[in-house]
C-alpha cells in the first residue's frame, strides 16, 4: 500500500507540474510603465479587439494616437468607452481608412502626416 507522505509528495508534485506548465504557456507580461508622451502612434483597427486596448494602453501611456477605421460610428463609441476609462479624448484622433485600398491608404497617410 502507499504511505500517505507518499500520496502528498504526489499531489504537490503534480499541482506545482501544473502551475509551472500554465505558467509557460501563459508567457511573459510586460510591466514596465513606460511614457509615451510626445510621440504619436497609427493603429489599425483601433475602435475593436487588440487595436482598442493597443490604443488605449498608448493614449494612458500620454501618446497622441491615430485609429485607423473603416466606421466612424464605431470609432466614436470606442472613442466614448476610452474616455470613460480614463483616456484623453484630444490625443485620440479617427482617421477613416479601409486598408484594402491603396489610394485610400494613400490618402490617410497624406491627412496623418499635415
Amino acid at each position: 500500500m502507499f504511505d500517505c507522505s507518499c500520496t502528498y509528495l504526489a499531489i504537490a508534485v503534480g499541482a506545482l507540474g501544473l502551475y509551472l506548465v500554465r505558467k509557460y504557456f501563459k508567457g511573459g507580461q510586460f510591466t514596465e510603465n513606460i511614457s509615451a508622451r510626445g510621440k504619436v502612434a497609427v493603429v489599425t483597427g483601433g475602435n475593436t479587439g487588440i487595436g482598442l486596448e493597443t490604443v488605449k494602453e498608448l493614449n494612458l501611456r500620454g501618446a497622441k494616437v491615430y485609429m485607423l477605421c473603416r466606421s466612424e460610428q464605431r470609432a466614436a463609441d470606442a472613442k466614448i468607452e476610452m474616455v470613460k476609462g480614463g483616456c484623453d479624448a484630444s490625443r485620440l484622433i479617427y482617421v477613416n481608412c479601409d486598408l484594402g485600398s491603396k489610394e485610400n491608404v494613400r490618402k490617410c497617410a497624406a491627412k496623418i502626416s499635415q
